[in-house]
């Protein structure tokens, strides 16, 4: 107990809370011959120490480069320990937009990488950590790069440009999280409490922070962030590790090769960072505002919908759950399913690169450089089913926003070298993902379950990637984005109307509008008919793992959606009492269930669990009895009640987040249905009854099903 902390945020009486402390804990006694806690002291090494590791069933390769700090970690209990803290957070930042450049480099030398200062796992040593994934082959290749760009730094430092767009960006974040501390969720409060009582971290408010952080920024120099760089980079204290799989065919990196490589780097002389300029707004000419035709008010869930007059609905609710947030979505029917299989063959595996490009005249580089210190973000999108956008902003950055929309529309960016090098990072990430057990089940199984329609996912091979077709990806986000006037875009937060209202006017109806609409496909994707047990063999772990799914085309009804989603939860209580608590055969176990009402109208339950190979039988037939169970006689009313408790605080809780509001506009939307008042979900909640759930149970989960099972080779 004299290790111990005991932490309480929320919705609490202190002194009630206190008693309660105190009457739980404090009877506690310590034991009479109690171990003495002992500290475990990193020591420091002039060597470089090096470990290759390599495994059948890793995924991924990796490059770590790890410098450890030969001073003692420091406790940071004054405003120079803060100032430190701050300038340390100031040079990661610095490599790590220089590392992300190289990512999106023509030719990238890894896949990602990133670099931070922090703890290497003991408290009492602290490192300059640099890491990369890489393409199996290029492990040399990535460990090469991470140690130019630290000896770029260390030979040339870095430049004032870089310094002041990680200050405003730093700012930004702390000016953020000051304006929402009386809006602060209780977990992030009782987790840096945790950090202050385990690791020391500092916890001096937020106030505090924000304040030091304002005043400090100025102080600091470049000389003072660049005086870090001798005691991070040093051929002392070093470590190289390199992890990845394990295969035939594939040569594993000798000690010798990186050993010569350190040698060769340590000598090196790259050129010093380059600082390209760039322009300091994002649209150069604003343009003309178009009309708001109508505006409807629904009482019903506080917000409005405008009709812009290139036909676009644009929803928003203004709300004051966060001071500092406005989040938004959007959509338009169509998606991937209005293409011929051969456009989705040709341009699926490269959809993403749109958000990856930049946007107008940037380059995904540059918009990052001419948006610091802005909090505004907009990311397009193209699904199955639909087009359309997820982003957000701070009120002060909401214009940001709406322009990043409009460019969106209006000039999206093609940029051969972003997407050359966006397809050599695809490849290596997905070149020895099957090796992973749990990987390769979901993709095998979900192949089965679309009864392997070209359209479900697999592992691409590297003629699929050279299949990918650029110009078509092109031209089918510019076909998809044609049309304004289909878009249904959603915001909620804090939103200043005045503002809000002119740059939907600004930038939203002044889009051209255009004849194209699109609906909603149905592929005809569908489950094989009847019971099927599939059994699929990946790795050498003692490790299983089991879905057991039904589903069927329905006739859509909400009120029973409810009942099986209700179904799910309860069953997750006895599967957890059963499996876990009893027979101790799984860690963890859950059961969901739900409706959809696109492409077409379904249902669908699932009941999903690892386990190990030997026990897989015997908690399958305890799954499917334990659901036989409640079909044949009902929930028991304790478990309702449990269920009706903690749907209670859910909604309680959703009804004051922007996030559950947004996704709750747009789906209604979607779905061409009616919001519900919150007192009708409340009653909803109030009058499910056992015979609710037996009866939608008897409805849908007596007859076919389908189980998938992972076993080791």
């Amino acid at each position: 107990p004299d290790l111990m902390s005991v932490i309480a945020v929320g919705d609490i009486d202190p002194v009630e809370i206190e008693k309660k402390i105190k009457a739980h804990f404090s009877g506690i006694k310590n034991p009479t011959k109690s171990r003495e806690r002992e500290i475990y002291e990193v020591p420091n090494h002039d060597e470089t120490f090096i470990s290759i590791q390599s495994d059948k069933e890793f995924p991924y390769s990796q490059v770590q480069l790890m410098y450890k700090d030969p001073k003692p970690v420091e406790d940071v209990t004054n405003r120079e320990g803060y100032k430190k803290m701050i300038v340390n957070q100031l040079f990661a930042g610095m490599l790590n937009s220089r590392l992300d450049e190289l990512r999106n480099s023509p030719n990238p030398p890894f896949n990602y990488g990133g670099g931070y200062y922090g703890s290497i796992g003991a408290r009492t040593k602290n490192a300059f950590n640099l890491y990369a994934g890489v393409a199996e082959t290029d492990q040399l290749k990535g460990l090469e790069a991470l140690l130019t760009e630290a000896q770029r730094i260390k030979l040339h430092g870095f430049t004032s440009g870089e310094l002041e767009r990680v200050k405003k960006n730093m700012l930004a974040g702390i000016e953020k999280a000051y304006n929402e501390k009386d809006k602060s969720q209780s977990r992030s409060f009782a987790d840096e409490m945790v950090r202050n009582y385990l690791e020391k971290e500092p916890a001096p408010g937020i106030t505090w922070e924000y304040e030091k952080q304002k005043e400090m920024m100025p102080e600091i120099t470049l000389q003072d962030v660049n005086k870090l760089i001798n005691s991070y980079i040093s051929d002392k204290n070093r470590v190289v590790i390199l992890m990845g799989p394990e295969k035939e065919g594939l040569k594993k990196v000798s000690e010798k090769s990186v050993v010569d490589l350190l040698a060769d780097m340590d000598t090196a002389s790259p050129e010093p960072y380059k600082e390209e300029a760039v322009a300091s707004s994002l649209i150069e000419k604003t343009p003309t505002p178009g009309r708001i035709i109508n505006s409807k008010y629904n009482e019903t869930g506080d917000f409005k919908t405008l009709t812009l007059e290139n036909g676009m609905k644009v929803t928003y609710k203004v709300t004051d759950f966060k001071n500092d947030e406005i989040a938004m979505t959007g959509y338009s029917y169509g998606g991937t399913a209005t293409y011929t299989d051969e456009e989705y063959l040709k341009t699926f595996l490269g959809s993403s690169i749109i958000s990856s490009s930049g946007v107008g005249n940037f380059s995904n580089v540059d918009l990052r450089k001419v948006l610091a210190g802005k909090v505004a973000n907009v990311r397009p999108y193209i699904n199955s089913l639909s087009e359309g956008f997820n982003g957000g902003s701070t009120p002060k950055d909401m214009e940001t926003m709406f322009q990043l929309i409009n460019l969106y529309f209006t000039s999206p960016r093609k940029d051969q070298e972003t997407y050359d090098s966006y397809l050599m990072r695809m490849k290596s990430q997905y070149a020895n993902l099957s090796s992973d057990p749990n990987t390769y089940f979901q993709v095998e199984h979900g192949k089965f379950k679309s009864q392997n329609h070209v359209r479900s996912f697999d592992f691409p091979t590297e003629e699929e990637w050279s299949n990918t077709d650029y110009d078509l990806i092109m031209n089918k986000y510019k076909e998809a984005f044609a049309n304004p006037g289909d878009f249904n875009l959603f915001f909620v937060g804090n939103i200043e109307e005045d503002k809000f209202l002119e740059y939907v006017q600004t930038y939203l109806a002044s889009l051209s509008d255009s004849d194209r609409k699109d609906k909603i496909v149905d592929l005809g994707i569908r489950p094989p008919k009847g019971t099927h047990e599939k059994i699929y063999k990946k790795g050498v772990d003692q490790k299983s793992s089991v879905r057991i799914s039904f589903s069927g085309e329905i006739n859509y009804d909400k009120k029973e959606k409810y009942y099986l989603s209700a179904l799910g939860e309860i069953l997750t209580i006895k599967l957890i009492e059963i499996m876990r608590e009893e027979k101790g055969g799984v860690y963890g176990v859950g059961a969901r269930g739900g409706m959809s009402k696109y492409p077409y109208e379904n249902y669908s339950f699932s009941i999903s669990f690892p386990c190990g190979p030997e026990n897989v039988q015997e908690l399958k037939d305890a799954a499917l009895a334990e659901l036989k169970k409640i079909i044949d006689n009902g929930p028991e009313e304790k478990d309702l009640k449990k269920i009706k408790e903690s749907q209670r605080k859910d909604l309680k809780e959703q009804l004051k987040q922007n996030g559950y509001w947004l996704n709750t506009l747009e789906a209604v939307s979607f779905m061409k249905s009616e919001l519900p008042t919150s007192q009708e979900l409340e009653d909803r909640i109030e009058k499910l009854t056992v015979k609710d759930i037996q009866n939608v149970g008897k409805k849908y989960l007596t007859g076919d099903y389908i189980v998938g099972i992972l076993m080791p080779e």
